[in-house]
């Protein structure tokens, strides 16, 4: 089970030292240069000296940071349409889905800017046939496209259609990986367990199952939809994970829940889902 479940970023300066230094050489005068002088470096951290005339007041209203320089290594991660920003984005593009090469860590589908988790020595892998990616919402521009696709009428109505149901019938009906005449009589009343709790509970897999965003700032109905969806899927991954635990130990083989037929959560997800 631990298999399925198991996830359910001043250096001081040297002091200048005064050596008196003696030569036997006699000093001769250079040449007058010809060339202007170099001008001096400055050290990290130095401030030029404005002049009062181009001097801020106080009245003035603050400059914005300056925008970071795109470095070449920075691009080569990033797509052709994640260069650019989200309003310079034309019908068309919008349209697209870029599919990431070799190296590439930030991209577009249909306008929306994707990225793949940070790979850490604790990471969570995605569950097999999820995605391992998610919205990069890092910032306002791109947050605010994500929100404008939230249509709650428009969802209503594919709601009312119960979705759902459809899944549940067009499922893998046949075992793949096992032959049912192995299976011992346990076992088989186990997988009709398991496929009755599917069908109770075929409306929280379809939610965990598509993850779409949900503006619950936009009115009272989105609010609570993103409540209920979370608290709906949080309690029913408890006890579908608690249903299969209980299986296994009473000799239902594990290799049994890798069958496609059966539904499983991911064991990682957007966060927003």
């Amino acid at each position: 089970m631990e298999a399925l479940f198991s996830g359910v970023g001043e250096s001081e300066d040297d002091e200048d030292r005064d050596v008196t230094l003696k030569s036997s050489v006699e000093f001769k005068p250079q040449a007058p240069r010809t060339t202007p002088p170099r001008e001096a470096k400055r050290r990290r951290g130095s401030v030029s000296a404005v002049p009062s005339s181009l001097a801020s007041t106080g009245t003035d209203p603050p400059s914005e940071p300056p925008a970071k320089r795109h470095r070449p290594a920075q691009d080569r991660r990033r797509s052709v349409l994640a260069r650019k920003e989200y309003s310079e984005l034309v019908p068309g593009e919008l349209a697209l889905v870029e599919t990431p090469g070799r190296g590439v860590m930030s991209w577009r589908q249909y306008g929306i800017l994707l990225k793949f988790a940070p790979g850490t020595a604790n990471a969570i892998e995605p569950t097999t046939g999820f995605p391992d990616y998610a919205p990069n919402l890092s910032k306002i521009t791109e947050l605010g496209g994500v929100r404008a696709r939230w249509d709650p009428p428009l969802f209503n109505v594919l709601w009312d259609l119960a979705p759902w149901d459809d899944m549940f019938q067009q499922r893998l009906k046949f075992l793949i990986l096992h032959s049912a005449d192995d299976l011992s009589d346990r076992a088989k009343s186990d997988l009709v367990d398991i496929v009755e709790f599917m069908w109770t509970h075929r409306r929280t897999f379809w939610l965990i199952g598509h993850w779409f965003f949900i503006d619950h700032h936009r009115d009272d109905y989105s609010a609570n939809l993103h409540t209920e969806r979370k608290k709906e899927c949080d309690a029913v991954k408890k006890n579908y994970k608690k249903l299969l635990d209980d299986k296994v130990r009473g000799g239902l083989p594990e290799s049994v829940l890798e069958e496609p037929g059966f539904w499983t959560f991911p064991a990682k997800c957007c966060f927003w889902v």
